[in-house]
């Protein structure tokens, strides 16, 4: 069997668990690439009006798939932490999808709670053989893979903080931060201007008591505690029009940055955004920064 896995959302928070899952199970994985101009045109006409960059997207992607592959792989992560939630658009996009989609393709559904993946991985791999060996091994390799992707991003992160550049953190949901298309290249124009550009994403979290419910908040703010222990010169803060999780928790993570006097500059992003206007804020930001590194 052909399975699509969109190349939106749970995608870049986890790049390699799926992939390895499946394969695993000796199915061919189709990925879509990375977002461009038609897919983007897509998803605007697929999405709702209300729905944040992101959700929208993931109809893009969908729609590519649509005649390339035989299933769809649409997770509902409903908590990536223990006792905490994920966005509400996010636990319902396999429900959205086949309410879009109608009958035209089959949808693979993997309900995550709590943190925990193997329930859902095991009882989506038994749809696939009734072999409980290989549902263990391909269980056991893609969480091993997962592990092993975080390992490589913590390796990159104390590599950057061994950097002489001038270092930004960059703050946000994965897929705001690396679905370079729907940002408009920003890591690539801080690289440009000479930065060195640390990705929350890469930032081992510190343990941390927190009232915040959503997973993303809780992870946050625990790795926010870590990286601004260091050398850090500037923060962009990254967000989607009309993220509701990001409505909550961005006010938090500014305070967090206020706390250690650092420049905090937060950009909203949507179809309709314009690069002259990025371009403009980014140089201005970056010029702040060394400003302030030369007084």
């Amino acid at each position: 069997m052909r399975i699509g896995i969109p190349r939106s959302l749970f995608y870049y928070k986890h790049p390699r668990l799926w992939m390895t899952f499946f394969q695993e199970l000796d199915q061919e994985v189709v990925l879509s690439p990375p977002t461009n101009k038609s897919l983007l045109n897509a998803a605007v006409r697929y999405g709702e009006d209300e729905a944040c960059l992101a959700v929208k997207l993931v109809f893009g992607h969908i729609w590519y798939l649509m005649d390339r592959c035989d299933a769809i792989f649409a997770p509902a992560y409903y908590g990536l932490e223990p006792d905490r939630y994920s966005c509400p658009k996010f636990l319902g996009v396999p429900d959205i999808c086949k309410s879009i989609f109608r009958q035209d393709i089959k949808f693979l559904r993997c309900e995550v709670d709590d943190g925990q993946f193997e329930p859902g991985m095991r009882q989506l791999a038994g749809t696939f053989t009734d072999n409980g060996k290989k549902i263990e091994d391909a269980t056991s390799r893609a969480l091993a893979s997962r592990a092993d992707y975080k390992h490589q991003l913590h390796e990159k992160y104390r590599e950057q903080l061994a950097s002489h550049k001038t270092k930004i953190l960059v703050v946000g949901h994965h897929y705001v931060i690396h679905d370079a298309y729907a940002n408009l290249n920003l890591l690539a124009k801080l690289e440009d201007r000479g930065m060195e550009v640390i990705t929350i994403d890469r930032v081992p979290p510190e343990p941390r008591e927190s009232f915040l419910k959503w997973d993303f908040a809780y992870e946050t703010m625990g790795q926010l505690r870590e990286v601004l222990s260091h050398d850090i010169a500037g923060v962009i803060v990254l967000s989607n029009f009309n993220c509701g999780v990001d409505a909550i928790t961005v006010p938090f993570v500014e305070h967090e940055v206020e706390q250690h006097d650092i420049p905090c500059m937060h950009l909203i992003f949507d179809e309709h955004t314009g690069e002259a206007g990025i371009i403009t804020r980014v140089d201005t930001f970056v010029d702040t920064v060394k400003m302030r590194r030369a007084a």
